[in-house]
């Protein structure tokens, strides 16, 4: 991405190192996901993706779960009690199209 991707690439590459570091050395992990980077993503281009109003609880408290956040998309949820939109579909041709094949 970052070699392809020309000025995009670049920012996108740059904004996801300190989570690929993070997770590597964390969690021994040479694979990570994407959440900084579609966040950015979807601010630019919102129409690649699908969204689902959710009610998202992030636990504040001390211990293992801090941090940890859980999204209710269960049908049976009260959509009026949604604080969120969560991204859950994404056009990745159509990504990569607008992404670098400008």
């Amino acid at each position: 991405m970052k070699e392809e991707g020309g000025a995009v690439g670049q920012v996108l590459h740059d904004i996801s190192q300190a989570s690929f570091t993070f997770n590597h050395e964390v969690n021994g992990s040479e694979n990570n996901s994407l959440h900084d980077v579609m966040s950015v993503v979807y601010l630019v281009e919102p129409e690649l993706f699908d969204t689902q109003d959710a009610i998202v609880n992030v636990v504040y408290e001390s211990g293992m779960m801090r941090g940890f956040s859980h999204a209710d998309v269960r049908r049976s949820a009260k959509k009026e009690d949604a604080n969120v939109k969560v991204l859950v579909g994404l056009d990745k041709k159509d990504l990569w199209i607008k992404l670098f094949m400008r």
